[in-house]
Order: C-alpha cells, then structure tokens, then sequence
C-alpha cells in the first residue's frame, strides 16, 4: 500500500516522463528497422530495446530502492509488514510503470519493425516484455537486500547487465558460444527471454541460419517458447524469495548505534557523579 501510494503521488510527473522517453525510444529504433525483412534486423530489434532498454530501465529503479531500505527497517521493526510483503508491494507498485513501457515502447517497436502481425504472436511478445521486466526489478531488489552501500550495488547491476547482454544469443550466438561458458548460457534469463521471442517472431530455419543452434547440436523448436515462460515465472519467484530472506538476514547499522550512544551517555553521567 505504501509503495502504491508513493507511486500515485508522483504519478502525473513519472507517467508523462514514461510515455515520452518510450515514444523517443520506439520510433528511433522503428525507424532504424522500419518493415524490414532480413531475420537478422529482426534479431537486432529484438536485442536493442527487449533486452538492453529493459535492463537499463530496470537498473534505473535501485537507487530509489536502496533508499527505501531503511524505511523498511523502521517498519519492519514496528511489525508494520513482513520483508515478503514488502518486496511484494514494491514491485506490484511498479506493475503500471512496466505495462506503460510494454504498451508503448513494445507496441511501437513490433508493428514499426514489422514482426508477425497475429494476435497470438503479440499476446507473446507482450507478455515476454512484462515478465522479463518484473523478472529483472526483482533481480536487482535482491542485490538492494545485500549490498551495504551504493557503489557495489551499482557494480553488481553493471555486472549481471554485462553478462546478460553478451550472452544472449545475439552478440555470441549460441553456435560459436565457448564450451565453459555453456552453462552461463542456460543459467542467464536474457537467453531464454531473447530466445523466445526470436522463435516467436522467426521459423526454425531462419534461426539455424543465424546461430541458433547450441554447440551440442540442439535444434530450438516452438515449445521453447513455453520452457521460456516456465523459467521466467520460476526465476522470479525464487528471486522474491531470496531478496526477503536476505532482507530479513541483513542487519541495518543504525540500529546497532542507538543502543551503544545510549550506554555512552550513561557511562558519561556516572562519572559525573562520582566526581
């Protein structure tokens, strides 16, 4: 409820932020794209907002979140609400952002660049472009519950935004990717996220045709796409779970120094009566 309303409080200002960085953002690569017919600038579209501009977004949100840790705390200690509820409310309270850029930035993008024109093939994208979104804000929330302070929290999202961005599929296609970094592949959620909506938008031989085929020699198929979903759910559950058990593990400086001023002064009264 708390986060809801902080967001309806500063929601005219942030909505119209919203819309128009999304609209800058859709035409410039729409029109970089506009109606292509090569697989490749499919590929290239699908990369350049669906998984870089997502994990910016997402990034962009720690600070704030980091600031709100120590509200939490204070909270928490009143037994205002669980850490559960907390990590809960934060990214529900962050739902209407994530559906504004899915429905304008994502719309923009998919019927400029010209991808499968079926109600079923945009039903997919759309929903892949929420759940990658909240996947994310849920990741980096986890290293907001461990982080001590800003410059590692920042550190942390520059790494995980690295690594998902080079792996992929679309910078290393899975073809050519190095036998000991196979298991980053299966393991990073931009992979199963890029390589659903490429099997979405794209036939099997065009994919081939562009790398996506493992080094082991598997073949994606269109079933991939549901295994892409069943991994994004699951990741994020867990995600949520992790960021409240970290919250609930982690111990706030400032309250371990009331206690220790409060014996000081009481020292300091002491010896004044003695004296």
């Amino acid at each position: 409820k708390r986060a809801l309303t902080l967001w309806k409080r500063d929601k005219p200002t942030w909505i119209a932020n919203q819309i128009i960085r999304n609209i800058n953002v859709g035409l410039s690569t729409g029109f970089l794209f506009l109606q292509s017919k090569e697989p490749r600038d499919f590929l290239a579209a699908l990369f350049q907002v669906n998984m870089v501009s997502i994990m910016l977004c997402a990034s962009s949100s720690v600070n704030t979140l980091l600031e709100d840790r120590s509200v939490f705390y204070k909270h928490h200690n009143s037994n205002f609400y669980s850490a559960l509820s907390y990590v809960l409310g934060q990214v529900t309270a962050l739902l209407p952002s994530i559906l504004i850029d899915a429905s304008v930035l994502g719309s923009l993008l998919y019927w400029m660049v010209g991808f499968r024109a079926t109600a079923e093939a945009f039903i997919i994208y759309f929903l892949y472009f929420v759940t990658f979104d909240m996947l994310m804000l849920q990741l980096f929330n986890v290293f907001v519950a461990i982080a001590p302070n800003k410059s590692l929290l920042t550190a942390a999202c520059t790494v995980t935004i690295f690594f998902n961005t080079l792996f992929c599929g679309f910078i290393v296609t899975p073809d050519v990717l190095p036998v000991y970094w196979t298991w980053l592949y299966w393991i990073l959620p931009s992979t199963w996220v890029y390589r659903g909506l490429a099997l979405n938008e794209l036939e099997e031989a065009d994919l081939i045709r562009n790398g996506f085929a493992s080094a082991s020699g598997i073949h994606f198929s269109k079933s991939w796409i549901g295994y892409g979903f069943v991994y994004v759910i699951g990741a994020f559950l867990l995600a949520t779970i992790v960021a409240a058990f970290c919250l609930n593990l982690r111990i706030e400086e400032p309250q371990t120094c009331a206690p220790e001023i409060k014996k000081n002064e009481e020292d300091d009264t002491e010896d004044k009566e003695t004296r």
